[in-house]
C-alpha cells in the first residue's frame, strides 16, 4: 500500500493505492482497523485498488489494510497509517522574562511560556553557550491544563559571575520563537570560559564574549594577538558578538581573545580556539535514460571537496535500501561511492538519494531512475461463457512501467478487429464496456456479443502483450412468463400450458408439491398440438387434467432443463365450486315482525362468496302470507329479516353464492314471530237496550288477520255519555269459559234508566288489546216507567165513556224525559182483557169509549 505513513490535515483528500501481484485475483477488499471500508458518502473505491476519502476528518485516522484473494484459496495484505490531525503551527511565546539589573546575593527567575502545534520545547543559552552547571541554577519545564508549555531558570544567590545575556529559544518542527534579555549583576567584568569552536567554511560565523559583571565599558576582540577587526569580513558589535563572514579555511583558523573592561580600568579575558570545517560539495547525481528491465545500472556519487572523514549513506524514496531489491553499493575511495543494480526491474524505479555528512555538514543529491518494463500479464483473459441476459466480467490486467494501456477490440464479420467502446460494437442495445483496470464488461449478454475478442496491452517498452479468447453466450432455459394462473369449475377439463425457451436439448418435466406426478387417469401430459418445437421457437408441453376437482387445486411446476442450467414455471391451478351449505343456522332473536339469523361460513370452494341467500317459508296459517328471498352481503354473518306477520310459524335456509353458482341451502330451521296486541277492533258492533237498566252488545270478532296472536276475550267498557270526558270507563272482561273467541255477545246490566252510554269494546291477546273504539248509544237502555203521584181523576161522559184526566208526576219520580203517557184499563168483571193505549207525553185527559 502506497503511502506508506500518511500525515494530512482536516478536510484534505486521501488517496491510498494497493499493488497486488499475481494471478486470479478475486476479491479486494480494504480495512480501517480492523472494520470493512465501504464506498460510500465520502469513500470511493474504484478501482477497487484505489482508496479515496475526501473530506477527511478526524476519525479517519486510523491503520488501513489492503486484502486480497484468490479464486484458488490465497490470501495476501498490506497496511499504510494515516492520521488525520490539525495543521501545525510555530511556536508563540505568550510569555518573557525581563531585563534586570541587581547586586549579587537575591535569587532570581527567568520564565517563558509558549504554545503551539505540536507541543514545542524550550531551551536556554547564556551569551549563546548552553547554561553551566551550577548548584545555584536549577531548569524546569512542565506543560499546563491548557497544553502551553512553561520553562524557567532559578538562580538562588546570584552572583557576578551569572550575569549575560539569556535566550529561551521555543522551537517545534513547524518553526521557532526566541526571547533575550540581559541579566546584569553589579560587580568588576568577568568572562566565562569558550573553549573550541568550529566554523563551517564559506558561512558566517558568530560568537558574543560571555561577559559577566556591570557595568562594562567595552568588549574588544583579538586573533594572534593583534585586535579585530583587521579585513571587511569582521565586525565586532557593541554587545561584545564577533561576526566573520566568507569564514575561509586556513585564514580565520586560529586563536581569538575575548577582553571585557570597565571604566575604572578592571578587565579579563578568556580565548576560544576556532577550527573551520569544509562541509561536503557533491557534483549531481544523475542515471542514464532509457533503462530498460535487465540492464545494468551504476551511479556514482561524487564529493568534490569537504574535510574528511566522509559517510556516505543511500537511500530510495526516502527509506533506507531495501537488502531484497538486490541494489548493491560501495566506497571507491574517501570521495566517490557507487551504486550498481545488476539487472534492472520495475521494482528498482524511484528516487535515489546519495547522502554525504562530515563533521562540518550533510549534504545530499537526488536522481530519479525510470526502469522502462514492458508489460506482462498479472491476469491472463482467456475464453468464458455467459448465460444469456446475464453479466460477465472479462479480467484483462498486466503490469509494466510505465502502466500499460490496456485495448479491447472485437472481430467483425469482415474480420478486422476494432475497438470497444462503452456502448458496444455493432451489438443491437449496446451492453459493452471496458473498466479503467482493463476488464472487459458484458452488461446484459445478447446473441449478438458472441464471437472473439482481443485484449492488448501495451506501454510503449516492446514487446506488447495480446490475448484473443472467445465468447460465448449461452440459453439456459427460460420462460416469457414464469408464474401462470388457471381457474376452472369442477368437473371441467384444465389444459396447464408450459412453453420453455433455450439451447437444445431442452428437457420439460411436471412436477407438483417437490415430487413426479402420480400417474392417474385423469392427468395427461401431450406435447401440444404436434411435434415439439425446438429451436428459436422453444418447446412446448401440455398437462391437462380432466374431470377436475378440488382437490387438484395447486401448483404444478413446470421444470426446463438443458446443459446451461434449469429454470421452473408456476402454473397455478384453481378448480372452484359452488359454495357448501352454510353451517350453524340458528334464530337469534324473535320479534312480532322480524327475527335475527346468524350462521358460520360455508367451506372455502375456491372461489370467494359474493352474496348469501335467506329464505323464508310462512306455515299455513290466517296471517301466513307469502314466502319471499332476502340477499344479504358476502361479509356479513347475520341478518335481520323484517316485515313479518306476528304469531306466524316459518321455516327459513340460508344458501351461499358465488361466480360459479348458488350452492345447497342449509338445513331448515323452524322459527315462530312473537304475537302483538290485535291491529283491528271487533266489527258490526250494534247496542240495543233491552231494559231500562240493560244493554245488549253484539258484534263480530275482528278479521283473522288482524288478531296477531290467539284472542283470549274482549274487554267491553262503558259510561255515561255526556260525563266529564277524563272520566274512566267501567270494563269488564267478556270471555267464554273456554276462552272461545268466537262470543258475538254480552250484556249489560245495572245501567241507570234513560241515560245515553258510550260503549267501547276491545278485542285482546297474551300482548293485550286493540286500541279502544267508543261506540255512544243515543238512547236509554230501554223504557223506564215512572209513579204518577199526582192525582188522577176519572168519571162517566156518556153511557159509554169516560174521561180520564191526570197531573204529570213529579220531577223526582219522572227517571228521565215523559215521551209518552200509558193508559191501561180493563173490566171488573173481566181482568184478563187489559187494554193499553200510548199517547202523547202533552196530553192529559182522555176519553174512553165503549164500543
Amino acid at each position: 500500500v502506497r503511502p506508506r505513513e500518511v500525515e494530512v490535515e482536516p478536510g484534505s483528500q486521501l488517496e491510498l493505492r494497493c499493488h497486488i501481484t499475481g494471478s486470479l485475483v478475486e476479491g479486494v477488499k480494504w480495512y480501517r482497523d480492523g472494520g470493512e471500508v465501504r464506498a460510500e458518502g465520502r469513500i470511493t473505491i474504484r478501482p477497487r485498488e484505489v482508496l479515496r476519502v475526501a473530506p477527511l476528518a478526524t476519525t479517519d485516522s486510523g491503520l488501513y489494510q489492503c486484502a486480497a484473494s484468490t479464486q484458488d484459496g490465497h490470501y495476501a495484505h498490506d497496511h499504510a497509517r494515516v492520521v488525520v490531525a490539525q495543521g501545525a503551527a510555530p511556536p508563540e511565546l505568550l510569555y518573557r522574562f525581563i531585563e534586570q539589573t541587581l547586586q549579587p546575593g537575591p535569587a532570581v527567575s527567568l520564565k517563558c511560556i509558549a504554545t503551539g502545534t505540536p507541543t514545542p520545547h524550550i531551551t536556554w543559552t547564556l551569551d549563546g553557550f548552553p547554561l553551566p552547571h551550577s548548584h545555584r541554577l536549577v531548569k524546569g519545564q512542565y506543560v499546563s491544563a491548557q497544553g502551553d508549555v512553561i520553562s524557567h531558570v532559578n538562580i538562588s544567590a546570584v552572583q557576578v559571575a551569572d550575569g549575560g545575556t539569556y535566550t529561551c529559544t521555543a522551537e517545534n518542527h513547524a518553526g521557532t520563537a526566541r526571547h533575550a534579555a540581559r541579566l546584569n549583576v553589579y560587580g568588576p567584568p568577568q568572562v566565562r570560559p569558550m573553549g573550541q569552536v568550529a566554523a563551517v567554511a564559506g558561512k558566517t560565523f558568530a560568537v558574543t564574549c560571555p561577559a559577566a559583571g556591570h557595568p562594562i565599558h567595552i568588549i574588544t576582540w583579538s586573533k594572534d594577538g593583534s585586535q579585530l577587526p583587521r579585513s571587511h569580513r569582521q565586525r565586532v558589535l557593541t554587545n561584545g558578538t564577533l561576526v566573520v563572514e566568507q569564514v575561509t579555511q586556513g585564514v580565520d583558523d586560529g586563536t581569538y581573545a575575548c577582553t571585557a573592561s570597565s571604566r575604572g580600568g578592571r578587565s579579563d579575558s578568556q580565548t576560544l580556539q576556532l577550527r573551520v570545517l569544509v562541509p561536503p560539495r557533491m557534483a549531481p547525481l544523475h542515471f542514464p535514460g532509457g533503462t530498460r528491465a535487465g540492464m545494468q545500472i551504476r551511479a556514482t556519487c561524487l564529493v568534490q571537496e569537504g574535510d574528511q572523514p566522509v559517510k556516505y549513506t543511500w537511500t530510495k524514496d526516502g527509506r533506507p535500501l531495501d537488502a531484497r531489491l538486490g541494489v548493491r553499493t560501495s566506497q571507491l575511495d574517501a570521495f566517490t561511492s557507487i551504486l550498481v543494480i545488476e539487472q534492472a526491474a520495475a521494482t528498482h524505479s524511484g528516487n535515489y538519494t546519495c547522502t554525504a555528512s562530515n563533521a562540518a555538514a550533510t549534504t545530499a543529491t537526488t536522481a530519479r531512475l525510470t526502469v522502462r518494463v514492458p508489460p506482462t500479464w498479472v491476469v491472463e483473459p482467456s475464453s468464458a461463457s455467459v448465460a444469456l441476459g446475464g453479466s460477465l466480467a472479462l479480467p484483462c490486467l498486466a503490469r509494466g512501467f510505465p502502466d500499460p494501456i490496456t485495448t479491447w477490440r472485437r472481430q467483425t464479420a469482415s474480420g478486422e478487429f476494432v475497438d470497444v467502446g462503452d456502448g458496444g460494437v455493432g451489438v443491437e442495445g449496446g451492453g459493452l464496456a471496458q473498466w479503467q483496470n482493463g476488464t472487459l464488461w458484458v452488461g446484459r449478454a445478447a446473441r449478438g456479443h458472441e464471437g472473439r475478442y482481443l485484449c492488448e496491452a501495451n506501454n510503449g517498452v516492446p514487446p506488447g502483450l495480446s490475448q484473443l479468447v472467445n465468447l460465448t453466450v449461452n440459453e439456459p432455459p427460460w420462460f416469457r412468463s414464469v408464474k401462470q394462473r388457471q381457474e376452472v369449475r369442477v368437473g371441467a377439463s384444465a389444459t396447464l400450458t408450459c412453453h420453455a425457451y433455450g439451447d437444445a436439448p431442452l428437457t420439460l418435466t411436471w412436477t407438483r408439491d417437490a415430487a413426479p406426478l402420480q400417474p392417474q387417469p385423469r392427468y395427461r401430459v401431450s406435447r401440444g398440438t404436434g411435434e415439439d418445437e425446438v429451436g428459436s421457437g422453444g418447446r412446448v408441453t401440455q398437462l391437462v387434467v380432466a374431470e377436475s376437482r378440488l382437490a387438484d387445486t395447486g401448483t404444478f411446476v413446470c421444470t426446463a432443463t438443458n446443459p446451461h442450467g434449469s429454470r421452473t414455471a408456476h402454473h397455478h391451478l384453481l378448480v372452484q365450486d359452488v359454495p357448501g351449505p352454510p353451517s350453524g343456522v340458528r334464530v337469534e332473536e324473535e320479534g312480532p315482525r322480524h327475527l335475527t339469523l346468524t350462521w358460520t361460513p360455508p367451506e372455502d370452494s375456491n372461489a370467494p362468496i359474493t352474496a348469501y341467500i335467506v329464505t323464508l317459508e310462512p306455515q299455513p296459517g290466517p296471517n301466513s302470507g307469502a314466502g319471499r328471498e332476502e340477499r344479504v352481503g358476502s361479509g356479513e354473518r347475520r341478518a335481520r329479516l323484517g316485515k313479518l306477520h306476528p304469531a306466524t310459524h316459518y321455516r327459513v335456509t340460508v344458501a351461499a353464492e358465488n361466480r360459479v353458482g348458488r350452492g345447497r341451502s342449509s338445513p331448515t330451521v323452524s322459527a315462530s314471530t312473537q304475537e302483538e296486541p290485535p291491529s283491528a277492533p271487533p266489527r258490526d258492533v250494534t247496542v240495543v237496550g233491552v231494559s231500562p237498566r240493560a244493554l245488549q252488545v253484539n258484534w263480530e270478532p275482528p278479521p283473522h288477520n288482524s288478531t296477531n296472536g290467539v284472542l283470549l276475550g274482549y274487554h267491553l267498557g262503558y259510561k255515561i255519555l255526556g260525563e266529564d270526558e277524563d272520566s274512566a270507563y267501567n270494563f269488564s272482561k267478556v270471555v267464554s269459559v273456554e276462552g272461545a273467541v268466537s262470543l258475538a255477545s254480552a250484556r249489560v246490566s245495572g245501567l241507570r234508566p234513560h241515560s245515553r252510554y258510550s260503549i267501547v269494546l276491545r278485542a285482546f291477546n297474551s300482548k293485550g288489546a286493540d286500541h279502544p273504539r267508543l261506540q255512544p248509544w243515543p238512547y236509554p237502555p230501554g223504557q223506564a216507567e215512572c209513579s204518577i203521584t199526582g192525582q188522577v181523576r176519572c168519571s162517566s161522559q156518556t153511557s159509554s165513556s169516560l174521561v180520564v184526566s191526570w197531573s204529570p208526576p213529579p220531577q223526582t219520580h219522572r227517571n228521565g224525559v215523559i215521551t209518552s203517557y200509558r193508559v191501561a184499563y180493563w173490566r171488573t168483571d173481566a181482568p184478563g182483557e187489559l187494554n193499553v193505549l200510548l199517547l202523547r207525553m202533552s196530553l192529559s185527559v182522555i176519553t174512553l169509549c165503549s164500543e
